[in-house]
């Protein structure tokens, strides 16, 4: 055996369609689908990938079999691969090959100015390596049945003379610029909903909205269950909020007046329990609350009509 070809298809997709076009170009910057040490550039960039980017990863793969390292090897933590691209780009071929022969240089300049769509030219990057390749000093075992099925790369037998016209090349290491796209990965969040909260998930939905830039805007419940909207358009700058066996907890709220803390969320549930939230951030110089429980009326009406000439209501429950 001559000659040994080894297939990994665990990441492989189609670069044709049924149809027999190329599959159409994209960008998906938030998509990375390959290993960093060895993957293209354009992968590294969310590309759609095309037949250019086997070639180039070939090319990484084969400078490391020869020298044992890579230059953009070494790098750590979470920006590493947009570091091992940058790095990429910055490399040039000379930089890459400065210590192999002529063949692996031709290569990778062939490969990294290849177009999305492009046909590769595959005997104009294997004819330099011809040479390098030692006759075999065994005798070779028939491999009749291989022979056959490699027969459709006989079209690889092209004039290596032909002229052709000079390509504009598409990536020239330091002395190129190319776009890096930069963004968040989602939209940014301007309001969430948690729903069927039970006490003891509370405070890890709310720290987490907090780290998020997000305060406590309504709160309620039902059937002893929690529910949370948070929003980052509250204006708030800072908040808390207390979990009580009572409706309504009175020292913790006096507590949190003193603080300059303003009631801007309330619920009770069923089981006569309370979830009350104060904030700071708004313009506020006085709060008060009334609860129906400390009075006869099932409805506080009196109390609403009566302090709507001097007060804004916040919430209610």
């Amino acid at each position: 055996i001559t000659k040994v070809l080894i297939v990994d298809i665990g990441l492989s997709s189609k670069w044709r369609e049924n149809n027999g076009h190329h599959v159409d170009y994209d960008q998906r910057p938030d998509i990375f689908r390959g290993t960093i040490r060895y993957a293209s550039v354009h992968a590294h960039l969310g590309c759609t990938g095309s037949r250019r980017d086997d070639l180039e990863l070939l090319a990484y793969t084969l400078i490391f079999l020869i020298r044992g390292r890579l230059p953009w090897q070494g790098y750590q933590g979470d920006t590493k691969s947009f570091l091992v691209c940058k790095k990429k780009m910055a490399t040039t071929s000379e930089m890459l090959y400065c210590y192999c022969t002529a063949p692996f240089k031709q290569f990778l300049k062939i490969v990294t100015n290849m177009k999305f769509d492009e046909e590769p030219n595959y005997a104009k990057l294997i004819s330099p390596f011809d040479g390098l390749i030692e006759a075999p000093a065994s005798r070779q075992i028939r491999t009749d049945g291989a022979l056959k099925v490699g027969q459709k790369r006989g079209r690889l037998l092209v004039d290596l003379e032909e002229d052709e016209q000079p390509k504009k090349k598409v990536r020239l290491g330091s002395l190129a610029a190319q776009w890096i796209l930069v963004y968040n990965a989602r939209r940014p969040v301007r309001q969430r909903y948690h729903y069927n909260v039970a006490d003891s998930r509370l405070s890890q939905h709310i720290e987490k909205g907090n780290d998020d830039g997000l305060y406590i805007s309504s709160v309620a419940s039902s059937a002893n269950l929690w529910a949370l909207i948070m929003d980052a358009g509250t204006g708030f700058c800072s908040q808390v909020y207390e979990l009580s066996p009572v409706f309504l907890h009175k020292d913790w709220i006096m507590e949190q007046w003193e603080k300059s803390y303003y009631i801007t969320a309330i619920a009770g549930s069923s089981n006569r329990s309370s979830l009350v939230v104060m904030s700071k951030g708004l313009d506020l110089t006085f709060s008060c609350y009334c609860s129906a429980l400390h009075i006869d009326l099932p409805f506080p009406h009196y109390f609403l009509v009566s302090s709507a000439k001097s007060y804004c209501f916040s919430c209610m429950s």
